[in-house]
C-alpha cells in the first residue's frame, strides 16, 4: 500500500497483493458536509476516470513513480508514502511492472476502483431523494449521471467499482 497523493497521482492509495492478483486504486476525497452533492462528486470522479487509463491492458504508466519507493514522504513532513509492503518488493518502475504483469494485463488479475467519500455523499440522503416522489432534483440526477458513467466505463475495462460513503 503506498500513497501517491498530489499532483497527477494515479490514486491517493494504490493497494496491491500480488497472491491474490488484486489491485485497487483508492481516490478519497473530504468534502465539506455535503448530503448530496454533485460538484464534490465530481472531483472525485474525475480523478478515478482519468486515471482509468493506467489499469487498461498495456495502459499508460504513472507519472510519479520515483515516489514510489520506502523513502519517499510527503512533502514538507516526515510522513512515508510506502504505508506496507515486504520489503523483498521491487520499487518505482520495477514495482509497477510487476502490478502490470502479474496484476493488470494476468487474465485472473482483480481491478478495483474505490471512491472513498467523507463528509461528501449520505447515501441515505441519496437514496430518499431517489425513492420520494419529489424529493428528486438536477442534483441526484447528476450524482447518479456521475456514477453511472464511471460505473460504466469501469465495467469496460472489468474493474470493480466500489463506493464508500456516509
Amino acid at each position: 500500500m503506498l500513497c501517491d497523493d498530489l499532483g497527477t497521482e494515479a490514486a491517493d492509495f494504490v493497494c496491491a497483493n500480488f497472491t491474490s492478483r488484486k489491485i485497487a486504486f483508492i481516490h478519497a476525497k473530504d468534502g465539506d458536509d455535503h448530503s448530496v452533492s454533485a460538484s464534490a462528486l465530481h472531483v472525485i470522479v474525475a480523478q478515478a476516470q482519468k486515471n482509468l487509463s493506467l489499469i487498461s491492458r498495456g495502459g499508460s504508466v504513472p507519472k510519479h513513480l520515483k515516489r514510489w519507493d520506502r523513502k519517499s514522504k510527503w512533502a514538507k513532513t516526515s510522513i512515508r508514502r510506502w504505508r506496507l509492503g515486504a520489503n523483498s518488493l521491487p520499487t518505482k518502475l520495477d514495482l509497477w511492472k510487476r502490478m502490470r504483469s502479474e496484476i493488470l494485463d494476468h487474465p485472473d488479475g482483480k481491478k478495483e476502483v474505490w471512491l472513498v467519500l467523507g463528509r461528501t455523499l449520505d447515501k441515505a440522503a441519496l437514496l430518499d431523494q431517489l425513492q420520494t416522489p419529489g424529493r428528486r432534483s438536477a442534483i441526484t440526477g447528476q450524482v447518479v449521471h456521475l456514477l453511472s458513467l464511471l460505473q460504466a466505463n469501469c465495467a469496460q475495462l472489468g474493474v470493480v467499482l466500489r463506493v464508500f460513503c456516509q
